[in-house]
């Protein structure tokens, strides 16, 4: 069987904006405008798209935000006729949310992006990584290569049960375009991002300042031409803003000089810092990267986050659904940390240490659940673009 070259593009719908080996586009739409709606945009089946990076950023050390990451896929596909074999790849950007759980895209993980949608994915291993230069696992002579020496092995990838990989769409809908990743074992010599709380999500406005960190391309590419060597899988950071808003949604970055996120930084962050002064922590992940906004793809206009605090709810119970079966590396110190983890206040603080905090080091701290009864509630009160 002839050996597949590891992944540079990814497979995926072309508004997707995932990273491995890449063909076809976004089709059909004159004028580079986004859709009036979600349903007007729809795609019709899984395609290859080319992957771009943060745009406009600066370079980042594995130290700068070390709450993020890159998930890394090892496993083999099968193509038919058009050959396949063994793969290893850096897939998607992502961000660790517990001491074992990452947060990242749905379509990251989707078989059906992986294997252009006419594929099968005979075997899939996968592995999160928190080193800032991993373009040494791209090896165009298809070579694998060895795993960064701080790849964590995965027990579990599951994506929102809503999520359809061919109605990814694009302008700003309801994609549903989210996933959690479960590690074996935890990481405890950083602190994880906080989701923000309930009453913090009415800061989520436009033109509101956000940092997003990513591993995508440097440079943007046609659809059918690579990266030049150095550009692609190192890991990138920069100050945007957000340039459109919905509910389950958001834009990062309106004009060719903005900072914006593309290709290969599909499931990567966006932070906010929150206005707070009683808070210690006041930086919070409040979108996952997603997809194109319009046909224009990464060339002149920023791309589109699903918003976390949408979809707050679900990552909570899938966080405790684990610790209730056991299936979890890391549960806290009871029932309060099982789920989303809240925030800690100064008074948390006292008797406690905290990583990369000012005030000091230590151990990963004890969180609290903050999504309950209340939250369906307070997404009808959101405002509606």
């Amino acid at each position: 069987m002839t050996r597949f070259a590891p992944l540079l593009v990814l497979v995926l719908p072309a508004a997707a904006l995932a990273s491995p080996p890449t063909v076809g586009g976004l089709e059909g739409r004159e004028g580079g405008q986004a859709p009036e709606s979600s349903e007007d945009q729809r795609l019709d089946a899984p395609t290859q798209t080319d992957q771009v990076r943060i745009i406009n950023g600066e370079a980042a050390a594995s130290t700068d935000f070390p709450e993020t990451g890159m998930l890394l896929f090892d496993g083999e596909l099968d193509f038919g006729g058009f050959g396949g074999g063994p793969t290893r790849s850096p897939i998607c950007s992502s961000t660790l949310i517990a001491p074992d759980v990452v947060l990242l895209a749905a379509h990251c993980i989707d078989p059906a992006a992986l294997t252009f949608g006419i594929g099968e994915v005979i075997d899939a291993t996968w592995y999160w990584s928190r080193s800032a230069d991993l373009s040494g696992l791209s090896d165009p002579s298809g070579a694998i290569q060895p795993l960064p020496e701080d790849a964590l092995i995965a027990t579990e990838v599951v994506f929102h049960p809503d999520w359809v990989i061919e109605e990814l769409a694009l302008g700003l809908g309801e994609n549903k375009d989210i996933a959690l990743m479960f590690l074996a074992e935890p990481v405890l010599d950083v602190d994880y991002a906080y989701l923000p709380t309930p009453d913090e999500i009415a800061q989520i406005t436009l033109d509101a300042d956000v940092t997003i960190v990513g591993w995508g391309q440097q440079t943007a590419t046609d659809q059918f031409s690579q990266p030049p060597p150095g550009t692609i899988y190192i890991k990138q950071q920069a100050v945007s803003h957000i340039s459109d808003l919905a509910d389950y949604e958001f834009k990062v970055g309106e004009l060719e000089t903005d900072a914006r996120k593309c290709h290969g930084d599909s499931g990567g962050p966006s932070f906010l810092e929150m206005e707070d002064q009683d808070q210690p922590f006041t930086r919070r992940l409040i979108g996952v990267t997603s997809h194109a906004y319009d046909d224009t793809d990464c060339f002149e206009t920023g791309g589109v986050d699903t918003r976390v605090d949408f979809y707050a709810a679900w990552i909570d119970e899938e966080m405790r659904s684990r610790c209730e079966d056991e299936t979890r590396a890391w549960c806290g110190e009871g029932p309060e940390d099982h789920g989303v983890l809240l925030p800690p206040t100064w008074q948390d603080l006292e008797g406690k240490k905290f990583l990369g905090c000012s005030c000091s080091t230590g151990a990963t701290p004890a969180g609290m659940t903050f999504w309950g009864l209340g939250l369906a509630a307070l997404i009808g009160l959101r405002r509606r673009k």
